[in-house]
Order: C-alpha cells, then sequence, then structure tokens
C-alpha cells in the first residue's frame, strides 16, 4: 500500500495474485487488514479445490473476509484465431451463474498484455451485446457491482492443492 501510495497517489483496494500457487487461510485476514477489500487469483482451479466450486465468494478467517475471485481463464490468449468458429469468451457456464463476472485477456503467458487483434476481436465481440451489457472495466468497479450480487457463499480455510512438491 505504501508504494502505491507513493507512486500512484492512492492505495488499492484489490490484491491481485494471478500465478500463486496456492494461498493460506490466513491471507483474507492479513488482506483485510491492509487495506484490500478484494482478491484475484487463479490458482487452484475448481478441480483441484473440488469443495470450492464458485468462482466469486466471500472468504474469511477470523472475522475478516474479503471478496474473493477466482479467474476461470487466465492469460490464455485463445480468441483471435479464427473467432468464428470458437465458443465466445463468455459462454460457460460458470457466467451464467452471477450477474456480474470478470474476464482478462491477454496475449501469453504470465501477464502479457493484450493484442491490437485481441483488442479488435474484443470490440467486434462487446458490439454483439446491448449498451452496458458487455464491456471495457476496471477491477474495482467490477468487485463494486459484484459486492451487491446477493447470497454469495463464504468460504474458509486455504487455497492449496495446485503443484503439490513444487
Amino acid at each position: 500500500q505504501a508504494f502505491a501510495r507513493e507512486h500512484f497517489g492512492r492505495e488499492t483496494t484489490v490484491a491481485y495474485l494471478p500465478d500463486t500457487f496456492g494461498h493460506p487461510a490466513t491471507l483474507p485476514a492479513v488482506l483485510a487488514d491492509t487495506g484490500f477489500k478484494y482478491f484475484i487469483y487463479c490458482r487452484p482451479n475448481r478441480y483441484e479445490k473440488p469443495e470450492l466450486q464458485e468462482h466469486i465468494y466471500w472468504w474469511e478467517h477470523d472475522g475478516r473476509r474479503v471478496l474473493a475471485y477466482r479467474l476461470n481463464q487466465h492469460y490464455l490468449g485463445r480468441y483471435v484465431e479464427p473467432p468464428a468458429t470458437q465458443q465466445g469468451p463468455l459462454d460457460v457456464p460458470e457466467y451464467r451463474r452471477f450477474p456480474v463476472n470478470c474476464y482478462f485477456f491477454g496475449v501469453g503467458d504470465h501477464g502479457g498484455g493484450p493484442s491490437l487483434r485481441e483488442i479488435a476481436y474484443f470490440n467486434d465481440y462487446i458490439a454483439q451485446f446491448g449498451r452496458g451489457e458487455v464491456g471495457y472495466s476496471a477491477c474495482e468497479r467490477f468487485f463494486a457491482e459484484a459486492e451487491a450480487t446477493p447470497d454469495l457463499p463464504t468460504y474458509r480455510g486455504d487455497l492449496h492443492m495446485h503443484a503439490v512438491g513444487c
């Protein structure tokens, strides 16, 4: 938070750990105690942690919590070759269960940015929907809208079981 204040002039409310192989059960308390309200990650996935099937939920430890979001499709960049023959990026069961969803895109592995082809593809993809139904956004806006979703589940426990022994 000190880095964000110094370099960006404000603290952030979103913790983003996309390529970490697991997270201790105490992390929600640590995040909440340091000013974070939200948490984005990708591992473990729903098959590695079967008791945690939802991709958005309250993650809680010792009475403190953050709204957690597990990325369903992270840094895959698979919707540009050729888009006409592929399923749309939002056409997955997970996205049908919640009124607000988040989809990250970009080229490459470990945080590559979007290519011009991806941006063109997503501009065309977004144009298929009604105004305001699908579009570009920011993580804080996504979470602010998601927070209003009624009956989000709460999870208490660790987020492990990816690449055991690594």
